[in-house]
């Protein structure tokens, strides 16, 4: 039987009834599809919902689906979002996970006025208000703060990069290392062989830097594979894995470089490794966390922040550990523990151009 049209679906039936069951039993069948449609589509209608404007947190585990903003008259897709304000803060339904909730649930649907920061949109649009607490939301740079958990919320659509634009504006030393970067004019040499064999190594081993990463459960293989690097290029490169990556000392010694580790044997750069990747009263950790890294992390931005921080913020965070080998840096680095060279240039690339080749950025 040919498809049948809504329009055509009476008449057909008076036609066909008491002539061809098949017939009469297909036009039911696709009368009941119609009509179930319809009422689909009517709720729809009534939630004013099209499945586009949905928003998503950076603590939701990896199997959370994007959800839908209510507001008084129901949900509210992108097309739409000028029915959304700065007070909007509800969230349809919780996101299926949690990865910072101590039980690994998400609660944000039920406890969305306790936890929400100031309960409203951070970032909205001044320029376009209908009254105190009305201003209206920009898809672009609107964001929500979960305070029970630090995860940031925001737009799921149109490949918003709301994390980074949170970040630059509530993390100075993200925000100092977004403007050096893009102050960036031209590399110092040609990198290309370097970088070259920097990416064999880390392709060649990288799943070391992955088992370390999962273990750490806040950072990305590539940026532990780029401290690798700085710490002990030869290290890096050769694959041995026998340095602290703390600073560079050889394991199975006791080290006397800042900063001084416990004793790890030879044969344990990974559990060295996440020793020095957690910090003094888990410092490293906590600053992962509040640069949002996470194994999959693809910010370059706030891995050289991390990077930064990991081998010690000066007054500026403009240092050779990061920037070498492009116009940032010049010269001048710490020769050894507390002994600063002004004229010394280390020949290690800095752990930006190092990401961008792992990164592919």
């Amino acid at each position: 039987m040919s498809e049948i049209k809504p329009s055509q679906a009476s008449s057909i039936l008076k036609d066909a009834i008491g002539t061809n069951s098949e017939d009469v039993t297909d036009i039911i069948v696709y009368a009941a599809s119609v009509a179930l449609e319809t009422a689909i589509q009517a709720l729809k209608s009534d939630s004013v919902c099209t499945c586009e404007a949905r928003v998503i947190c950076t603590n939701a585990t990896e199997d959370s689906m994007p959800h839908h903003m209510k507001t008084e008259e129901g949900l509210v897709h992108m097309g739409n979002i000028e029915e959304l304000n700065r007070t909007n803060i509800e969230p349809c339904e919780n996101f299926e996970g949690c990865t910072k909730s101590p039980d690994g649930k998400c609660m944000i649907a039920q406890k969305y006025r306790e936890w929400i920061a100031d309960q409203e949109w951070k970032a909205v649009d001044e320029t376009s208000s209908q009254g105190e607490g009305k201003e209206k939301l920009n898809k672009e740079t609107s964001y929500m703060v979960c305070t029970e958990y630090e995860g940031v919320i925001y737009f799921y659509d149109d490949g918003q990069v709301l994390l980074s634009n949170y970040l630059y504006n509530n993390e100075w030393h993200y925000k100092a290392t977004a403007d050096y970067i893009s102050s960036i004019s031209y590399l110092t040499g040609d990198w290309d062989d370097i970088l070259k064999e920097i990416r064999e190594a880390y392709e060649k081993n990288k799943e070391v830097y992955e088992e370390i990463s999962a273990a750490n459960g806040y950072l990305p293989p590539e940026l532990i594979a780029a401290i690798h690097y700085r710490e002990k290029a030869s290290d890096y490169l050769a694959g041995t894995f026998s340095v602290y990556l703390h600073n560079g000392d050889p394991l199975g010694e006791m080290s006397t470089k800042e900063p001084k580790p416990p004793f790890f044997d030879k044969e344990e750069f990974k559990a060295a490794a996440l020793h020095a990747l957690e910090g003094k009263e888990d410092y490293f950790n906590i600053y992962a966390k509040k640069l949002h890294l996470t194994s999959d992390s693809e910010d370059i931005t706030a891995m050289v922040t991390f990077s930064v921080l990991y081998n010690g913020w000066n007054h500026e965070g403009k240092v050779d550990y990061a920037y070498n080998g492009t116009d940032l840096y010049t010269k001048g680095a710490y020769t050894s523990d507390h002994q600063y060279d002004p004229n010394a240039k280390p020949e290690n690339l800095g752990t930006y151009l190092v990401l961008k080749e792992l990164l592919n950025q």
